[in-house]
């Protein structure tokens, strides 16, 4: 059995939402899902972490993010240490369009998540010793806030988690790693698509965004995603019709015309070449996962 992990276990202030977890150290942790997210930068030893079916070697300096909603945990420990920062992804929200103009930003914490069993885990961050004793020192600095819960600890605890953030967030987009390269290269692209998941896009429009030659981009997204830029974005949006299906009474037609189909046949076509399924099929069996992106 998994277990499910809730905020209301771990976070102590429902107001902040962010809580400093030292795993010191880390012991082996079962297979378990949660609500929340988490930061994790291991600070010394080795062990394997584990998610889906996925097994990978950790090592001290990496960084990394889980989303929660995939099983997870550690075994095979020796000696590994880490801090859990456990935090709400909504405490992003007011600072977002900041945050979006970091392309590492994307990468770190939105795409190398998602996509981690394509790049086989080759695009996590790795800091060097001296950055990670920076960042080790923001993350007690933090920690301290919340503890001592002095007056403005909120904001501060919050403003220290940003610096930490925007600091990680830069060091992915200038590291020299070509995993690292690649993925921050390609997550604003990535970002891009998913944001127009509601309408058609050309080759040339994702050209323009992207400033890149098409044998340059068609490269990169294959080795990045497995796909073509235009297969992942049409999977994107099918995967965005089998959510309107499984969370609403539209029509098919209704829904072809609100996701900017040219008509509901050539949107059904695209659902049953992605999922094998007719999007009324779809509908009548809940237990049929959702399209892949």
């Amino acid at each position: 059995m998994i277990n499910r992990l809730t905020n209301n276990e771990f976070f102590s202030d429902p107001r902040l939402y962010l809580e400093v977890l030292p795993r010191t150290p880390q012991i082996p942790y079962p297979r378990h899902t949660h609500d929340f997210s988490e930061l994790v930068i291991v600070s010394g030893g080795e062990g394997i972490h584990f998610i889906g079916d996925e097994e990978y070697l950790i090592r001290s300096g990496d960084i990394f993010i889980i989303q929660g909603e995939r099983a997870h945990g550690y075994d095979h420990i020796e000696g590994l240490t880490l801090y859990n920062i456990i935090f709400d992804p909504d405490l992003f929200n007011s600072i977002g369009e900041d945050l979006d103009e970091i392309r590492g930003y994307h990468a770190l914490f939105k795409w190398e998540p998602r996509l981690r069993s394509v790049n086989n885990f080759e695009s996590r961050l790795r800091l060097p010793p001296s950055e990670l004793d920076y960042v080790l020192n923001l993350v007690e600095n933090i920690e301290k806030e919340i503890e001592k819960k002095r007056e403005g600890y909120r904001l501060m605890s919050k403003v220290l988690f940003l610096e930490l953030c925007g600091f990680l967030s830069r060091r992915y987009t200038h590291s020299s790693r070509q995993g690292l390269v690649d993925l921050s290269r390609i997550a604003g692209i990535l970002t891009f698509l998913e944001n127009n998941v509601n309408r058609f896009l050309s080759i040339g429009e994702i050209l323009e965004m992207a400033g890149l030659s098409e044998s340059t981009l068609q490269r990169l997204f294959r080795k990045t995603t497995g796909f073509s830029p235009m297969e992942y974005h049409k999977r994107l949006r099918i995967r965005k019709v089998c959510e309107v299906l499984r969370h609403s009474d539209k029509t098919v037609t209704e829904i072809a015309y609100d996701l900017g189909y040219q008509d509901s046949n050539y949107m059904t076509r695209q659902f049953r070449a992605v999922t094998g399924h007719t999007p009324l099929n779809y509908r009548k069996d809940p237990s049929l996962p959702l399209a892949a992106e």
